[in-house]
């Protein structure tokens, strides 16, 4: 609820530049803020099995400085940052796993997107496969209730 509470106070401010940006949030709500979105990043059992990250879920708001480390110790000891680092640093297998799901049936692909670069990849590498994309806006057109009912 906190972070959904300054995410909205967010929403309803428009500055009209980034300076007026600095003023919005109070040094407290900006800890708030930092703390709530590492946690977010944090899965459920280690917040059941690290008590000093269940005090903090269950604190929910006014954080103090001292509560920022252990959120981000969390995210160093499970390995955020060497997931973060591989990421980078190893290639995609992308034709790789396009081959594998052509060897294990699939047939068809849905992009969804503004542009149809992974479509062309997948007709690339796989000729027999279908291949259909879809620009943001006509998924929106499809999404969005009409007016009429």
């Amino acid at each position: 609820p906190r972070y959904l509470e300054l995410v909205r106070k967010r929403e309803q401010w428009s500055p009209a530049s980034n300076d007026g940006m600095a003023t919005l949030f109070s040094d407290e709500e900006l800890r708030d803020l930092l703390v709530w979105f590492n946690l977010s990043w944090i899965g459920p059992e280690v917040m059941e099995h690290d008590p000093e990250i269940a005090e903090l879920v269950r604190k929910g708001r006014f954080f103090s400085e001292g509560d920022i480390e252990p959120v981000l110790r969390v995210r160093t000891v499970f390995g955020a940052s060497d997931e973060l680092a591989d990421h980078i640093l190893k290639p995609v297998q992308w034709t790789a796993s396009v081959v594998e799901m052509v060897t294990r049936g699939s047939a068809e692909f849905l992009e969804i997107g503004p542009g149809q670069v992974l479509s062309g990849l997948i007709r690339r590498i796989s000729q027999e496969s279908h291949v259909v994309t879809l620009s943001d806006r006509e998924v929106a057109r499809v999404l969005t209730p009409s007016p009429l009912g």
